[in-house]
C-alpha cells in the first residue's frame, strides 16, 4: 500500500465497492465507469432523477409505457432495490469502513457518492428516455 501513496485519482468500475474504499484510504480523487445502462438503481444512486412513474427499473422488464399495474410493480421492486442496498450491501461496507477506520464520517453509500466524475460506457440512444440533470452531457 505504500507504493500507492500520493495517487492522484482512483479510476475504477462503478460496481464494486473495493475502489470506494481504495480512494478514500489513499485520500484521492475517484472517477467511476460504468458499462451498463444508465437506469435505476445506478441512477439514483448518482441524484439522476429517474420519477417511478416514467422510467421503469431494470429488474422490472416494463418500457416506458407502463400501465398503472406495472408502475405499482416498479415502485414494488424499486422499494425491495433500495432497502436491500441499504440493508445488505451497505451495512456491510459500514462495518469494514468502521473496522479499518477509514472515514468513519461517511456511511458508506455517503462514500460511494462522492466520486468526481461517473462515466457511462453505453447508447442513450438505446437506453430508456428518461430526464437528465441539467450538468449532463451526453456525447
Amino acid at each position: 500500500m505504500e507504493k500507492l501513496r500520493g495517487t492522484d485519482i482512483v479510476v475504477a468500475d462503478g460496481i464494486y465497492f473495493c475502489p470506494v474504499l481504495l480512494a478514500e484510504y489513499l485520500d484521492a480523487l475517484r472517477v467511476d465507469f460504468f458499462t451498463v445502462a444508465f437506469l435505476t438503481p445506478i441512477s439514483t444512486l448518482y441524484f439522476v432523477p429517474s420519477p417511478l412513474s416514467y422510467v421503469p427499473n431494470m429488474r422490472t422488464g416494463s418500457t416506458d409505457r407502463m400501465n398503472f399495474l406495472e408502475r405499482l410493480k416498479n415502485v414494488l421492486v424499486w422499494l425491495v432495490t433500495s432497502w436491500i442496498q441499504r440493508t445488505l450491501y451497505y451495512a456491510g461496507h459500514d462495518a469494514m469502513k468502521a473496522k479499518h477506520s477509514i472515514k468513519p464520517g461517511l456511511s458508506a453509500l455517503e462514500s460511494k457518492q462522492n466520486a468526481e466524475l461517473v462515466l457511462f460506457a453505453n447508447d442513450f440512444a438505446l437506453d430508456i428516455p428518461q430526464p437528465l440533470n441539467p450538468g449532463t452531457t451526453c456525447c
